[in-house]
């Protein structure tokens, strides 16, 4: 059961997980089967979404009904101040496959602050 914490904010009880919403910036398609999703990430949560290097985001959508979430690299840099991770189509990947070919510029998804442990100081 989800239950509304402020307008850019989800709590997922039984997974103990914080996702926001967040807009989805841009998409740039690299090739025929891979897309660069960039988020709009507000100004309140910024600090929230600060990130090294070698770290993650978690990414939600409803697609057809179901409850789907992938994790992906982001692949942009801390200094950049931009959030953007690639989602490489994969043969029956359900949500690589909605992200390439359904979600547009604009549209938002439940994105998860950064997570991993694979960054040096």
């Amino acid at each position: 059961m989800l239950a509304l914490l402020n307008k850019h904010s989800y709590y997922d009880r039984n997974m103990a997980t914080k996702f926001h919403s967040l807009r989805v910036k841009s998409i740039e398609k690299v090739t025929a089967e891979c897309s660069v999703l960039a988020f709009d990430v507000p100004k309140e949560l910024a600090e929230t979404f600060s990130y090294k290097q070698g770290q993650y985001l978690t990414l939600r959508a409803d697609i057809n009904g179901e409850d789907i979430r992938r994790s992906y690299s982001l692949c942009s840099g801390p200094l950049e101040q931009e959030w953007k991770v690639a989602v490489k189509k994969v043969e029956d990947g359900r949500f690589s496959t909605f992200a390439n070919e359904i979600l547009q510029e604009g549209d938002t998804l439940e994105v998860m602050p950064p997570a991993g442990r694979f960054f040096v100081e």
